[in-house]
């Protein structure tokens, strides 16, 4: 499903909160052996609306009107609403362990113990990923399940 929020992101004032440089994140994982690349699963999905602000998110089908109760893509404020949570969850190993962009995480050990109590603590919500070194791809994709509190679009 794709909703054009244009005027709604008009009506919005830009939320000034930083978003990490790609170049800043390339830095900060080249100098390790060990790679694993992480997308959130339905990350923005995880996050849920403001009940003030559901009705805002309102789209007309076939079927009849419906609205998010958790935030979708194409809101004006959602990578900074993202960025803000997911640097919240990851303080204490951010730019250590791992390292974010919205829902894109890389976690990086030069050795494999470390690398994977990094993954464990960088797992708590359903993601996507692959292991990689230097050289070579070392597996195949897997999902790593956790704690998904998808909801759907709620009928009005």
């Amino acid at each position: 499903m794709c909703t054009d929020y244009t005027d709604l992101n008009k009506a919005c004032a830009k939320d000034p909160y930083p978003l990490l440089s790609i170049d800043r994140l390339v830095d900060g994982v080249s100098s390790f052996a060990l790679l694993s690349f992480i997308n959130a699963y339905s990350g923005y999905n995880q996050i849920w609306m403001y009940s003030q602000d559901e009705e805002k998110t309102t789209f007309i089908t076939d079927v009849g009107a419906f609205y998010y109760k958790v935030m979708p893509f194409g809101l004006k404020h959602a990578e900074a609403t993202y960025q803000r949570l997911m640097d919240k969850i990851f303080k204490e190993i951010m730019g250590i362990d791992i390292e974010v962009y919205v829902d894109d995480m890389v976690v990086k050990s030069t050795v494999a113990s470390k690398h994977y109590l990094a993954l464990d603590r960088s797992s708590s919500q359903k993601v996507l990923g692959f292991h990689a070194d230097r050289e070579r791809h070392l597996g195949k994709p897997r999902k790593v399940s956790g704690n998904n509190w998808h909801e759907e679009p709620t009928k009005r």
